[in-house]
């Protein structure tokens, strides 16, 4: 799997796998030709098509069926997985990705996943939590009925820890 965005944290993609990532199977890698973009409405991004660009991300290897269950409820209808080429230190890998379904619009801004680890990732663990909670108890359409509460529930978390 190739991670552009907030799962490229490792601690938020052991969040969502439910289980720790051994640090040899997350590996740097890019895509050429692509680009991150931000979502009109969340703090996610998509990657796009941007000729002469370069999309940052990391690659996970050994990924279970329970992980692409657990990813594919984490990612639910604004994603869907596609093949990517990617490189790292080693080569070229062919991978997937979770590419925007169009459910959410893009915009022409770049993702910045320094910014977003500065700014968003407190309220990003917290929902996760709660959101991965619900894994095979609710279904992906219960559980995005109830974003909004997860969401501010979180950011109440956030600005607790914060002081």
């Amino acid at each position: 799997m190739f991670f552009y965005g907030s799962l490229r944290d490792r601690e938020l993609l052991d969040v969502v796998l439910g289980r720790a990532v051994p640090v040899h199977d997350f590996v740097a890698a890019e895509v050429s030709g692509m680009a991150a973009r931000c979502l009109a409405t969340e703090a996610y991004p998509v990657l796009v098509p941007a000729p002469g660009q370069t999309a940052e991300g990391r690659v996970l290897y050994h990924v279970t069926p329970e992980d692409l269950a657990r990813l594919e409820f984490f990612e639910e209808a604004e994603y869907g997985l596609v093949p990517i080429s990617v490189r790292t230190s080693q080569g070229l890998v062919e991978a997937q990705y979770f590419c925007g379904t169009g459910k959410a619009a893009e915009t022409d801004t770049a993702w910045d996943f320094d910014a977003w680890n500065r700014v968003e990732r407190p309220v990003a663990l917290a929902a996760a939590r709660e959101y991965m909670g619900y894994f095979g108890r609710m279904t992906i359409e219960e559980v995005d009925a109830i974003w909004p509460d997860i969401m501010a529930r979180a950011r109440a978390q956030a600005a607790m820890a914060e002081g």
